[in-house]
């Protein structure tokens, strides 16, 4: 075996692991160096979707509700629909998208929360990492697009571990809609 001068194998002790740092790919420290300032909603969609997997509270957390920050979710990697949302209407907004944390309920106990944004003049829907361009005029009309049959619902932001009425939205095309808000916790 030949032996390496030692001024070759000094230079090479030095320079190497500097030209190789150079080409490594950094690692982003959170999702928002991963996403970035110019990410699009189909991005972020996409990020969500590569990134994160749906589980119910009552597994992640042993609770039946919990409503994770954006780097809980990120960190943990798995929540349910608010968690999502949430994730979704901070990402929306880092993008200076309008967007909205929406829960609705509807027959048979139904309830749902997602992100409605609006772009290009329209409210759009996001459902945890599914994009339904809906082109709406308001926020009941995205909502009745994706989910017809709802009944009433609230736009709402977090509050501690849960959610928090800001507005109440109401189905115009169901006459009894809205009436119990508080029965749901909002």
């Amino acid at each position: 075996m030949k032996k390496i001068p030692e001024a070759i194998f000094i230079l090479l002790i030095t320079i190497a692991p500097a030209a190789c740092a150079k080409e490594a790919v950094p690692i982003a420290s959170s999702w928002q160096e991963t996403l970035g300032r110019s990410a699009t909603p189909q991005q972020i969609a996409s990020l969500m979707k590569e990134h994160f997997k749906f589980e119910e509270d009552k597994k992640n957390f042993g609770e039946a509700d919990y409503w994770q920050s954006p780097a809980e979710l990120w960190s943990r990697g798995a929540g349910d629909c608010e968690d999502f949302a949430v994730f979704a209407q901070e990402a929306l907004q880092r993008q200076k998208i309008e967007a909205y944390v929406v829960s609705i309920y509807g027959p048979r106990d139904y309830a749902h929360t997602f992100v409605i944004f609006k772009e290009k003049g329209a409210y759009q829907v996001m459902n945890e990492t599914r994009l339904h361009y809906c082109h709406a005029a308001s926020v009941e009309e995205a909502i009745s697009r994706v989910r017809p049959d709802w009944i009433w619902g609230a736009v709402v932001r977090p509050k501690g571990r849960r959610g928090q009425s800001i507005r109440e939205l109401r189905n115009a095309s169901v006459p009894s809609a809205g009436e119990n808000f508080t029965a749901f916790g909002l």
